[in-house]
């Protein structure tokens, strides 16, 4: 490396005394300095040269004058005036909730996506009859038939299977969703289905 470029003066905290900073890089080439103002204005300058040869825009025409466009966006106005005041919303009446047959009817006839690993999701049984029909217990950290749910009192009357009414109300704590679930297929559904 030549001296040109950088000088090592060695600095020390030693009796002989030390070494100024401003002394330690006096060395130092000025290619390391910052850029002269003149240069860039020359590159931006050149840049400019060259960039005017580009045709980046093909349907610009040279002698296109644009007038002074008195437009909504050129005012600070609003750009329609609304009298937020006589805003009226229409009120529309909720869905009403499915008959606790047509709940039946749909548990039992779940569609292919329904399975995860074919076993029954309980996310897609959970939407399929409405989050009010469900409540999550703490205890063993799982999701079940809530008590006042109409599906829980009507269920079994209505030709839903012992096996998935147990799966869905959780009453055994003892035994675990999964291993109620593992039984809840498509081929179950479809003997379920057939007779």
């Amino acid at each position: 490396m030549s001296s040109s470029h950088f000088e090592v003066v060695p600095v020390s905290n030693k009796s002989q005394g030390s070494v100024p900073l401003s002394q330690a890089f006096d060395h130092h080439d000025s290619s390391f300095s910052m850029p002269d103002p003149d240069r860039i204005c020359y590159s931006n300058k050149e840049s400019a040269k060259v960039n005017i040869g580009l045709d980046c825009v093909s349907w610009y025409d040279q002698d296109l004058e644009f007038a002074h466009a008195d437009g909504p966006f050129s005012t600070n106005k609003p750009a329609v005036d609304v009298d937020f005041s006589q805003l009226i919303c229409p009120i529309v009446a909720p869905e009403s909730k499915p008959s606790v047959e047509a709940l039946v009817s749909r548990l039992l006839n779940p569609p292919p996506h329904a399975f995860v690993y074919r076993t029954l999701s309980i996310q897609w049984v959970i939407g399929a009859m409405g989050q009010r029909h469900v409540e999550f217990r703490e205890s063993d950290e799982r999701y079940v038939l809530a008590q006042n749910s109409e599906l829980r009192r009507m269920g079994t009357a209505l030709g839903m299977p012992a096996l998935y009414m147990e799966w869905l109300c959780g009453d055994d704590e003892d035994i675990s969703a999964t291993d109620q679930g593992v039984h809840l297929t498509p081929d179950y559904f479809e003997e379920v289905n057939m007779d």
